[in-house]
């Protein structure tokens, strides 16, 4: 069976690698004083509460990076002006007509036929089986 410092040092691994660097080591020293400091059935307790509080953190912690990196392009778009207009006007000269072609493809392809009973609609095809060449009509 591992040991416990393994187990948490693997739950630590949905934190982001630079904070993990810095505070792992101090982060199981704190657990396993813990772990001493508890017995018997509150030990569970402690796995459950440790690892709802490292997810928690993990979340946070990704998200402030993701705010300082929405940011940070948000400035660099600001100062480069030509390159947002025109990456702007890309995306709208690329999406607009991807949509509509989407919307015309759902309708005519996707979506079922409009009306009543739709399961009653047929196909008639009709062979001529005297006519003497492919473009004779047969009798008129």
């Amino acid at each position: 069976m591992p040991k416990p410092a393994a187990l948490y040092r693997a739950v630590l691994r949905i934190l982001p690698r630079s904070f993990r660097d810095e505070f792992a080591g101090e982060m199981t020293e704190v657990f396993e004083e813990q772990l001493r400091r508890t017995g018997g059935a509150s030990r569970s307790g402690l796995w459950l509460s440790t690892i709802a509080a490292v997810l928690a953190l993990s979340v946070r912690l990704r998200l402030d990076q993701a705010v300082l990196d929405a940011k940070h392009a948000a400035r660099g778009l600001a100062r480069q002006k030509t390159f947002t207009i025109t990456a702007v006007a890309t995306l709208a000269l690329a999406i607009g007509p991807a949509t509509a072609v989407f919307s015309v493809l759902r309708s005519v392809v996707f979506d079922p036929l409009p009306g009543a009973d739709v399961q009653r609609v047929v196909y008639v095809w009709a062979t001529n089986r005297n006519a003497t060449s492919p473009s004779s009509r047969g009798p008129s």
